[in-house]
């Protein structure tokens, strides 16, 4: 049943390069596995037909999905690969017991290496959000500079910078622990990890006014005007959006 014995023909039909069996094949400048589980016979029962009918939406699902996602023929596309071959191989067997068991571990391993991807296009995604951020943020203390003079610029600088550690600082310690097993889109993936930076700095912003017209009172924190206050709320609103978001729905209750 391994895959490893597997060994290409030299027949190709329709650009599938067949393995050893012809219900079996490669289609190798798509990376698609050409199969059927079906072996001709008309005398099957209901309960067999539905099998049959559920593994090969799995494969094929999980093969197309591996193809988009794992960028082969990568390593770890190759690893899933295998795998399939091996469900395909068992389930056409009417193994159906040892299908289920080699899908749900193939399916396991797509999202293992799919997982990695998509932390690292994250982090990715977060880097960009930053450079961003940072532009983004010298233009706000430009203009706020110009049309305020009331604002302490480098009091608001500062709460930025503190706004943009907080967001690395949370970024580097949940990236371990954020779930994206099941994430297929890049740009869903880079994006969520891009407005991270920049959310933070907006919130900085609006605790920044907060704080100085004295419209909110942080309970347990001696404020007096002092800068600590300012930047270690800035750096609560990088850090947790919890936070932030706390202190915006007590202003919108009013309380």
């Amino acid at each position: 049943m391994s895959t490893d014995t597997l060994a290409p023909q030299d027949v190709q039909a329709g650009g599938v390069d067949w393995y050893f069996y012809p219900w079996l094949g490669v289609q190798q400048g798509q990376h698609l596995i050409t199969f059927s589980l079906d072996d001709g016979q008309s005398s099957k029962k209901s309960e067999e037909k539905a099998k049959i009918e559920e593994f090969t939406a799995k494969i094929a699902m999980l093969d197309h999905k591996a193809r988009r996602c794992l960028s082969p023929p990568s390593t770890p596309w190759d690893e899933v690969h295998r795998q399939l071959l091996n469900v395909i191989i068992s389930a056409h067997q009417k193994q159906y017991h040892a299908a289920a068991i080699l899908s749900n571990d193939a399916e396991q391993t797509f999202q293992k290496h799919n997982q990695t991807r998509n932390r690292s296009k994250y982090l990715s995604g977060f880097l960009i959000g930053t450079v961003v951020t940072v532009a983004v943020g010298v233009l706000i203390l430009l203009v706020i500079n110009y049309i305020q003079d009331a604002f302490e610029i480098k009091l608001l600088a500062s709460m930025l910078v503190f706004a943009g550690l907080g967001s690395i600082t949370s970024a580097l310690s949940r990236v371990a622990s954020v779930d994206l097993r099941d994430e297929t889109n890049d740009r869903d993936v880079l994006l969520s990890g891009a407005v991270r930076p920049i959310v933070a700095i907006c919130f900085a912003i609006l605790f920044y006014v907060l704080l100085k017209m004295d419209i909110i009172e942080i309970k347990g924190w001696q404020q007096n005007g002092t800068p600590w206050v300012f930047l270690a709320a800035a750096f609560l609103c990088g850090y947790s959006e919890r936070f932030a978001d706390d202190i915006v729905g007590r202003l919108q209750r009013g309380a």
